[in-house]
């Protein structure tokens, strides 16, 4: 048992009986399978725009009522709370050494834009907007180490005063120059 007062325990909870609400993502996704996404954006939209307006004509706000509503999710999602630091790591398969090391983590980070923000890899180790976030590798001890491991390591708080996404890609160090296949990804180990 942790008994440090600076540790965090993060519980997994599922309670069947108290299903999630589906997010936003999850909803226009079932939209977009059922080929029902633009009747139903084109209606939230203007569903939306009256709601604006009841707010700007400072209607009592008992008659207020939100238009954007989430339905329990048919979905299986997992919410993370108290979570501080993240880690996505890459590592060779154990079964087929390789002088080089082949496979390495990559984050890019997406602005709400959708322009990317920073790259962080062997070869952009940290980024000074988000200091507390880098590459590193070689981490594990001698004795336990099975294969090759790189990370990215993530601090969350890093990233919470901007509306942000975290793409993690795995990349390959082909030095051949020949096009990598899908298959050739699948001998890559990760993590999160």
């Amino acid at each position: 048992m942790i008994e440090s007062a600076d540790r965090r325990i993060v519980h997994f909870i599922f309670d069947s009986k108290k299903p999630c609400l589906e997010t936003a993502f999850a909803q226009k996704f079932s939209k977009m399978m059922s080929e029902e996404l633009e009747e139903f954006q084109n209606q939230q939209d203007e569903d939306f725009d009256a709601y604006v307006e009841q707010i700007a004509k400072e209607e009592d706000e008992n008659d207020l009522d939100n238009p954007i509503k989430y339905e329990p999710n048919q979905y299986q999602e997992l919410e993370l709370r108290d979570l501080h630091r993240i880690a996505f790591a890459v590592a060779d398969s154990p079964f087929q050494k390789t002088d080089v090391q082949k496979y390495y983590p990559e984050i890019h980070i997406i602005g709400g834009s959708g322009d990317v923000i920073a790259t962080i890899s062997p070869n952009n180790r940290a980024h000074e907007k988000y200091g507390g976030s880098n590459y590193c590798e070689n981490f594990r001890d001698e004795k336990l180490k099975i294969n090759d491991d790189r990370k990215v390591k993530l601090t969350l708080s890093d990233f919470q005063d901007e509306n942000t996404m975290i793409l993690l890609t795995v990349k390959t160090n082909d030095l051949k120059k020949e096009k990598v296949k899908a298959a050739d990804y699948a001998k890559a180990w990760f993590r999160l």
